[in-house]
């Protein structure tokens, strides 16, 4: 079981997935991000190459979902970060309008013919775009700048198009985040999200028939 969590840069993702895991690490992992990919600059180029490695990575989070049965696999960004940066780049007159259309339609052909779909389970963390620039902002000061992270009208379209998302998104569930709230009480709300969800009594049922095996011998 994966769930994937999309949003702008600064958005807070990676640091909420950690959380979850560090709350119930018996149930949840992250994906360790263990592919490397060749990095292109020109935003035609690297949309296109982002939604070939959305796929790639999305064969190897089901083989490590595989590795580590019982888990719940959390993702940091899936093909939906890729349709709403490309959109995005529509919106800033980066690519045209038929780029953009055809690079989503890459997406929908590598699902097509392996009989997939989008992500069915996904978490949208996106809070105000003032808190996202802090936090950017702040990060700026550890790490170096990732690529056009300091344009402030790429990032706020781009944040922009993340609040569109939920009209497009085509899963079973989504979970929007898009307030600013302490840490605590996000990972409450996912897991208050989560248990609502079907594959929750999927997850019961098999860490009942572990405890079952653990207590019987």
């Amino acid at each position: 079981m994966i769930i994937y969590f999309s949003g702008t840069q600064g958005a807070g993702k990676s640091t909420l997935i950690e959380e979850i895991c560090k709350a119930d690490p018996e149930q949840h992992i992250a994906y360790p991000d263990r592919l490397k990919f060749v990095k292109v600059l020109t935003p035609v180029e690297r949309q296109v190459a982002k939604m070939v490695k959305f796929y790639q990575e999305k064969c190897d989070q089901a083989a490590f979902a595989t590795e580590h049965p019982g888990k719940i696999v959390l993702a940091d960004r899936s093909f939906y970060d890729g349709i709403v940066y490309g959109r995005a780049f529509r919106n800033l007159g980066w690519i045209t309008a038929e780029q953009c259309d055809m690079i989503e339609e890459i997406a929908r052909l590598m699902m097509a013919v392996t009989g997939d779909t989008f992500a069915h389970y996904e978490v949208l963390v996106n809070p105000p775009f003032d808190v996202v620039q802090k936090r950017l902002e702040h990060r700026w000061a550890e790490n170096r700048k990732k690529w056009k992270e300091d344009d402030i009208a790429y990032i706020r379209e781009a944040h922009a198009e993340f609040n569109r998302m939920p009209s497009y998104f085509r899963g079973a569930s989504l979970l929007v985040l898009n307030e600013e709230k302490p840490l605590d009480v996000l990972v409450r709300e996912f897991f208050d999200w989560a248990e609502e969800q079907p594959f929750s009594q999927e997850y019961k049922d098999f860490q009942a028939g572990v405890d079952e095996l653990v207590a019987a011998k």
